[in-house]
């Protein structure tokens, strides 16, 4: 499993229109760390899920994988884990349509 990261380089070698390239700056981190965090989280927990006890008789529709998904995801966020909210789109620039703000 891996993310691409284009959209966040910041250098001479990066691509000139990378949306959140603002956040290359270290001044930034914390912004990056929690949009990568929603970006990554909690999709990845299903990855990983699915990776340790594939079940295919499981839809990522069901209510029982809803219910999975969502405990988990609640378990992170209680941990101090910044995640995507469930329901919610996060992106590289926004959380739930909000967007991170270089400022």
């Amino acid at each position: 499993m891996s993310m691409w990261t284009d959209n966040y380089c910041g250098c001479s070698d990066c691509p000139q229109n990378a949306p959140a390239k603002w956040m290359f700056e270290r001044k930034y981190d914390a912004v990056f760390a929690q949009s990568v965090g929603g970006m990554i989280w909690p999709r990845g927990i299903a990855a990983a899920g699915s990776f340790w006890n594939f079940v295919p008789e499981i839809s990522d529709t069901s209510p029982e994988f809803l219910h999975r998904y969502e405990a988990q995801n609640k378990r992170m966020t209680e941990r101090g884990i910044f995640t995507c909210p469930v329901d919610c789109f996060c992106d590289e620039l926004t959380v739930c349509g909000v967007p991170y703000s270089p400022d």
